[in-house]
């Protein structure tokens, strides 16, 4: 769990010993714990097909807000290449706790809580 006050930033990291991209998208509940559950995630209209289908439109979006800018809702993701960092803001109000996952890999899960 990541704390971090209502307004403030966050940054996240590529730092695995792989290459490929993740993103942080922010989800209303978690996939269920089966492989199916996980990966279906990834079905059109899924919250992680969304999310891609989102940073691929008009061409490439690192950031996408689906409400007001910064993490607050889900929907909002942000995509990171290897060996690279983002910095967002964190808007949603107090006492909200964000969950979030990579939307390339669905097992990657954790949660933000605002204070």
């Amino acid at each position: 769990m990541i704390k971090v006050a209502s307004g403030g930033e966050i940054t996240f990291t590529h730092a695995d010993d792989g290459t490929a991209p993740h993103t942080i998208t922010v989800v209303r509940s978690f996939p269920g714990a089966t492989l199916d559950e996980i990966f279906a995630c990834g079905n059109p209209g899924g919250d992680c097909a969304n999310a891609l289908a989102a940073h691929a439109a008009g061409g490439f979006t690192p950031v996408v807000n689906v409400g007001a800018a910064g993490l607050d809702e889900p929907g909002d993701s942000l995509f990171l290449f290897d060996d690279q960092s983002v910095t967002a803001d964190v808007s949603a109000p107090s006492g909200t706790t964000l969950k979030y996952l990579c939307a390339i890999h669905p097992w990657m899960q954790g949660t933000i809580q605002v204070q």
